[in-house]
């Protein structure tokens, strides 16, 4: 039919939005927990990386050969 125009009407159904919200719901809630995740990703990084360091000192000093003082040098001479 000329001149007619079809026109398309969205209706919400009871209990339904014309507006979308699950995705704006999603997006929310995955940047509320993106940057608390990425502090506890670093700290585990952080931690890691400081004990591995922490395991190597001991071979480290015992490789140079030098003897540790015993404890009885270390004592001042009580006077």
């Amino acid at each position: 039919m000329p001149g007619c125009v079809a026109v398309a009407m969205i209706g919400a159904g009871p209990g339904e939005s014309a507006v979308r919200t699950e995705g704006v719901f999603t997006v929310k809630t995955l940047k509320l927990w993106a940057s608390p995740a990425v502090l506890v990703a670093l700290w585990i990084i952080a931690a890691a990386f400081t004990l591995s360091q922490l395991a190597t000192v001991a071979p480290s000093l015992l490789s140079t050969g030098v003897q540790p003082p015993r404890l009885e040098e270390q004592r001042e001479p009580a006077a």
